[in-house]
């Protein structure tokens, strides 16, 4: 929202939580501002059977929606909300073949940063790696009870866990997942093995560096399971705790779930930003959206736990490389330019750059509403 409105363009807010005055506020605000485009994340407000797309046809609003979380999981049997108003903006693009059946206007659209929350480093107090982050515990629990207690089930995960710490790839590629009848049901399996496997992943890279240098996490109280060594602190609220830590920590270790093969999540803009330096796993889009060697990377528990070491005792270095990357997120990765990106996509499909519609002229300084 602030990105938008920081480019100029007039946005109305229509909050999805009142959901039973929904879809009449909705419809307020589309009588009211003459709107050109309606922006969800997440698909959030679509129900299944397409009902709110059919409406917004009708209306011809066209329909951006960024996708920042697995689409598999929160549209699972949305094929009611197919129509070509939608433009799907995809944070990873392994998820575009998948959908292109239902959505196959997809646009790669990686996370960003908000330089709003920008600040120079803290002196580093003590000299301590810190993880911010789920242990996932109560999430692998929460989805393992969401399919039937069987042997079959706990096989399924263990072995589609154990392929994912081999093959970054997406869950669904594995050969041996099971052709489940009901296919809501088939995506639970996907979604607990995914999430068991980045629990797994989490604790094994923690454990590694708590046994081996001072080491602190942040976060639920799963992690009190987790061996000794590790200190543990409360989670951080993420808009006044977390740039505090961020830039206080030795250095800040970054875990990505194995939901995303490629992207990069929020922490690899995050910490930059705060004044942090980030160990973090290599990912493909890091070399798409910086240089090479931008990033302290590695691919192991032996590579995080020697580089975590070096990375207690030569901090100038680090902050060499921290500066670096926060000059190309702030010349090309905020928000700002994602919502640039977003407006000129949705221009150019719907409105061939300016046009007339229903709605009046449309204009690169129009007015939009989320």
């Amino acid at each position: 929202l602030a990105a938008l409105r920081a480019e100029g363009v007039t946005v109305v807010e229509i909050s999805f939580w009142q959901r039973n005055t929904f879809v009449e506020r909705l419809l307020e605000a589309v009588e009211a501002t003459h709107p050109s485009l309606l922006l969800t994340i997440n698909h959030l407000g679509f129900d299944e059977e397409g009902a709110l797309t059919r409406l917004l046809e009708k209306l011809q609003l066209p329909i951006a929606s960024w996708f920042v979380d697995s689409p598999s999981y929160i549209l699972q049997n949305h094929r009611g909300n197919q129509s070509d108003l939608v433009t799907t903006f995809l944070w990873e693009e392994a998820y575009a073949k998948r959908l292109a059946e239902w959505f196959p206007n997809s646009v790669w659209l990686p996370l960003a940063g908000d330089e709003r929350r920008l600040r120079a480093p803290a002196k580093k107090s003590n000299a301590i790696g810190t993880f911010v982050g789920d242990s996932q515990f109560a999430a692998a629990v929460k989805w393992r009870k969401r399919l039937p207690d069987s042997p079959q089930f706990d096989h399924w995960i263990a072995e589609a866990s154990q392929w994912l710490h081999q093959n970054r790839l997406p869950i669904w590629e594995w050969n041996e997942m099971p052709e489940l009848s009901d296919k809501a049901q088939s995506l639970e399996l996907e979604s607990a093995i995914v999430i068991e496997a980045s629990r797994q992943y989490r604790w094994q890279i923690v454990q590694s560096l708590a046994e081996t240098i001072p080491f602190a996490v942040y976060g639920d109280e799963g992690w009190q399971y987790a061996p000794g060594g590790l200190q543990r602190f409360p989670a951080v609220n993420y808009f006044t705790e977390l740039p505090d830590v961020y830039s206080k920590a030795a250095f800040v270790l970054n875990l990505t779930s194995y939901q995303m093969p490629t992207a990069v999540n929020q922490r690899v803009f995050d910490v930059p930003l705060c004044g942090g330096i980030l160990l973090t796993d290599r990912q493909s889009d890091l070399t798409r959206l910086f240089s090479p060697e931008a990033f302290f990377t590695f691919t192991s528990r032996d590579d995080a736990t020697a580089l975590a070491k070096w990375l207690l005792h030569k901090p100038e270095q680090a902050e060499e490389k921290r500066l670096r990357q926060l000059q190309t997120i702030l010349e090309k990765h905020t928000y700002r330019h994602r919502v640039r990106t977003i407006l000129q996509v949705m221009l150019e499909r719907h409105y061939s750059r300016t046009s007339v519609t229903s709605h009046g002229t449309i204009t690169e300084r129009d007015s939009y509403f989320v």
